[in-house]
């Protein structure tokens, strides 16, 4: 951790839309200097960051956000996001299951799939080439990025070293070690499924 340097900073206040509203996720377009929030009542706001490499002029900026309401059933809610650089798009799934493509140059927000028990976290692979998903039912899904699904992995299939009574409950106690532990089997999912698609280009 020694090597990590602080390159840029910039300190600004988020005009939310309602008294008991918080911001629930964030996402980076590092391509675009983009900055995404998701908040509690199913809001997505988006920034845009200064270019400039001077800290001062950084120190001084104020962001302007754009706001765009994600239309869901009642009492359905935001519960992961992230942003997949190769469609240019955020990804959002909900308590309820289902999957969104919020494609962000026209705002056009699209369904592309719905996930039993709801969804519990996304995570795109480093290359964008696949996507990781965790369900309420307890399992892990692997996906390309067209969501065609690859693998299918339950929870009650983790190494005998995982104990999912005693580590992952209570849940907002340990769900960073939830969360981590399920996103490591989801990289050693993409490594095998990377390798599979490969060894088919080979092929």
């Amino acid at each position: 951790m020694n090597n990590l340097k602080l390159s840029r900073e910039i300190t600004s206040s988020l005009q939310l839309q309602a008294e008991d509203e918080a911001i629930r996720f964030a996402a980076f377009d590092i391509e675009r200097n983009r900055l995404f929030f998701a908040s509690s009542a199913n809001f997505i706001y988006t920034t845009q960051l200064p270019s400039s490499q001077d800290g001062r002029e950084w120190s001084k900026a104020s962001l302007s956000l754009a706001v765009e309401r994600v239309d869901l059933e009642p009492g359905d809610f935001i519960t992961s996001f992230d942003y997949q650089m190769e469609k240019e798009a955020l990804i959002v799934g909900t308590s309820r299951g289902l999957l969104l493509l919020h494609k962000v140059e026209n705002k056009v927000i699209e369904r592309v799939g719905k996930v039993e028990g709801g969804v519990k976290c996304i995570s795109p692979s480093p290359d964008g080439d696949l996507l990781g998903i965790t369900t309420g039912f307890g399992q892990i899904l692997v996906m390309t990025h067209d969501w065609d699904l690859l693998y299918e992995m339950a929870l009650e299939d983790l190494p005998e070293d995982v104990d999912v009574s005693k580590d992952f409950f209570p849940l907002f106690v340990n769900c960073y070690i939830f969360f981590q532990r399920i996103m490591a089997i989801c990289w050693v999912l993409f490594i095998l499924a990377s390798l599979k698609r490969k060894r088919e280009k080979v092929g």
